[in-house]
């Protein structure tokens, strides 16, 4: 239930600093968000993105976005919680980009370990928001 309810309230971003944009986005089909995504102090990259599905299954629960054209890069991301038949929770966060705007592409190796790092805080986020609730 806390990594269902981290995911649906957007912990694994706001747990890494992004900003999003409304407060509080449907998890539905068609919804736009914007993350304000810290790259170096005093310094934020606007990503907006459209959410493209949405699974919410007993034991399982996530959604992915798409990118949009206010976006450095173009590619999804999915964010997925599930629990197997012997109980264990697990997430799971896919990713596929390309970059779109001129410094991003100037920047592919930077963005790479970006994107890496956002992965890898995404999990950090939720696990930090479980132990919280438990």
């Amino acid at each position: 239930a806390a990594a269902t309810g981290g995911l649906r309230s957007w912990v694994l971003h706001r747990g890494q600093g992004f900003r999003v944009v409304p407060a509080s986005p449907p998890l539905a089909p068609g919804t736009d968000v914007v993350l304000a995504v810290p790259f170096a102090p005093a310094v934020h990259v606007i990503a907006a993105c459209r959410i493209v599905w949405v699974v919410d299954e007993p034991d399982r629960v996530g959604f992915a976005y798409g990118t949009l054209p206010a976006h450095p890069a173009s590619g999804e991301e999915a964010f997925v919680v599930s629990r197997d038949a012997g109980g264990t929770v697990r997430v799971d966060v896919y990713a596929f980009s390309q970059p779109r705007h001129p410094l991003a592409r100037l920047g592919a190796p930077v963005a790479r370990r970006q994107q890496a790092r956002a992965l890898r805080g995404y999990v950090d986020a939720l696990a930090r928001h479980v132990e919280t609730q438990g």
